[in-house]
C-alpha cells in the first residue's frame, strides 16, 4: 500500500495587522485634510456673503445720497440698518474737494458698533456732484 500524504498548501488571504493600521492611519489624516478643507471653505463663504451684503449696504447708501435733491452736507453720520436679519452699521463721512460742486464720500459699513473705525467690513469711496 502506498500512502498517500496530503500536504494542504492554504494560501492566506486578507491583510495583516500592520497593514491594516497603516490604511486606517493614511484614511485618519485624509479625513481630517478633508475636513479642515470643508471647514475653511465655508469660513470663506460666510465671509464673502457678509462682504456682499455689506457692499449692497454701501452701494444702496451712495444710489441715496446721488437721487437725492439736496446738497450732501459736510460732516459724518452713523445709521444703523437691517439687512438680512442682522443689523448693520452705515457710517457716512461727507467731505470737501478743491472743486466746490463735488464731495467726496467715504461709506464704511459695521456689523457692529461703528466706534472702531478700523474695523468695517467694507469701505466705499465716491463723489457726489451738485445738481
Amino acid at each position: 500500500m502506498t500512502g498517500r500524504r496530503y500536504f494542504s498548501k492554504t494560501r492566506q488571504t486578507g491583510f495583516t495587522l500592520l497593514e491594516v493600521l497603516v490604511a486606517l492611519t493614511m484614511f485618519a489624516v485624509v479625513a481630517v485634510m478633508i475636513n479642515t478643507r470643508s471647514a475653511s471653505a465655508m469660513n470663506n463663504l460666510a465671509r464673502i456673503k457678509e462682504k456682499t451684503f455689506a457692499l449692497w449696504l454701501a452701494e444702496n447708501k451712495a444710489a441715496e445720497l446721488r437721487l437725492k435733491k439736496q446738497w450732501p452736507s459736510v460732516g459724518n453720520a452713523i445709521d444703523s440698518v437691517d439687512m438680512a436679519g442682522r443689523e448693520w452699521y452705515v457710517d457716512t463721512d461727507v467731505l470737501e474737494t478743491p472743486n466746490k460742486n463735488l464731495r467726496r464720500v467715504v461709506i464704511r459699513i459695521y456689523e457692529n458698533d461703528a466706534d472702531e473705525k478700523d474695523n468695517s467690513i467694507v469701505a466705499l469711496y465716491t463723489f457726489v456732484g451738485k445738481h
